[in-house]
């Protein structure tokens, strides 16, 4: 059986490698709205709008691996 804290460890992970490649889409599309590409419709530049910052990852206890339950501040969106 998987330790509950290591699966969650991975998908922080993955939430904030996708997070910086929608960060990088957003940018790619700011850029062809600024050249004046055609297949961007005026409406959706409007919408191209940046995402705040992304919060660190909270700092683990190290009773983690024991048996108790250690509730702390939610990643996920």
């Amino acid at each position: 059986m998987k330790n509950i804290f290591d699966v969650m460890r991975q998908k922080e992970a993955e939430v904030q490698q996708l997070q910086k490649e929608i960060e990088a889409l957003r940018v790619a599309a700011r850029l062809l709205a600024e050249d004046g590409d055609p297949s961007v419709e005026p409406a959706a530049r409007l919408a191209i709008a940046p995402v705040g910052p992304v919060p660190a990852p909270a700092p683990r206890s190290s009773r983690e691996g024991s048996a108790s339950f250690e509730a702390g501040p939610r990643q996920f969106p």
